[in-house]
């Protein structure tokens, strides 16, 4: 009984819960009714009742053709819901690429902006270094000139 409660039970929760509710509706309807037609035909077996075998077999029969249906009609309306999911994921991809895209090429050109301004600030300051260096290298040889040992 433990062994039932703690492994088989769990399993079969989890393998009736892939189940689609729809789907099990319909699979309790049709067993439901096979155990129904077979429960009353052997109650009126046993009391002696005779019943027309073609008649279950008839209602049976009807019941199977009407799960056959009831799937099957389940199975394109899935079918269709799936197929308008994947329109929309599609149409939700191609926009999220598109402003991806967009702020790819902003970037792009925010940092383009960015390095010719660097680029242009380091050539100034380039300038500016070798003009002062320059400057100072004439005053040492000046002062050289003006201050040497003869």
């Amino acid at each position: 009984g433990l062994g039932v409660v703690y492994r088989v039970h769990p399993m079969m929760l989890t393998v009736t819960r892939m189940i689609p509710p729809d789907l099990g509706l319909v699979l309790c309807i049709v067993i439901l009714s096979s155990y129904m037609i077979d429960f009353l035909y052997h109650v009126l077996l046993a009391l002696h009742v005779d019943l027309e075998q073609t008649a279950i077999m008839r209602t049976q029969h009807r019941a199977v053709e009407f799960a056959k249906e009831k799937t099957g009609d389940m199975m394109v309306k899935v079918g269709q819901k799936k197929d308008h999911a994947k329109e929309i994921v599609l149409e939700k991809r191609e926009a999220f690429t598109d402003i991806m895209t967009e702020k790819k090429d902003a970037f792009t050109g925010m940092m383009t902006e960015k390095k010719d301004q660097v680029s242009g600030m380091m050539h100034e300051t380039k300038d500016v270094v070798t003009r002062q260096v320059s400057r100072r290298r004439d005053a040492v040889l000046n002062w050289y000139r003006t201050h040497r040992w003869k």
